[in-house]
């Protein structure tokens, strides 16, 4: 009779355990699942980040482009207003001179 009780006992301890293994199982491939769902979320972020900042990266090479052909322009524009206010010099110069020598004269 013990003995009998015992296979009873040790049988329901197996039923027990195979159906918690089940159970466990069963849990760990739902959390898996979840895991997945969100790995492909952060994925999918991850993507749309990498395309912004590359987005990114090409505005500012155009404001980059743009900023050095303002500044070559700035650049030309000073040396054009420069050699004006030089050749401005310059003939001044020609008719103060012109008007000494011909007051001289």
């Amino acid at each position: 009779m013990i003995t009998s009780l015992n296979e009873k006992l040790g049988e329901k301890e197996r039923e027990e355990i195979e159906q918690l293994k089940k159970d466990l199982e069963a849990q760990n491939q739902a959390r898996l699942e979840e895991m997945k769902a969100e790995e492909a979320l952060l994925a999918a972020a991850l993507k749309k980040q990498q395309s912004e900042l590359s987005d990114l990266g090409d505005l500012e090479k155009q404001l980059k482009a743009r900023e050095d052909r303002r500044r070559k322009f700035d650049e030309k524009e000073k040396t054009m207003k420069d050699d004006r206010q030089k050749a401005t010099d310059e003939m001044n110069k020609m008719r103060e001179a012109i008007d000494k020598g011909l007051d001289v004269i």
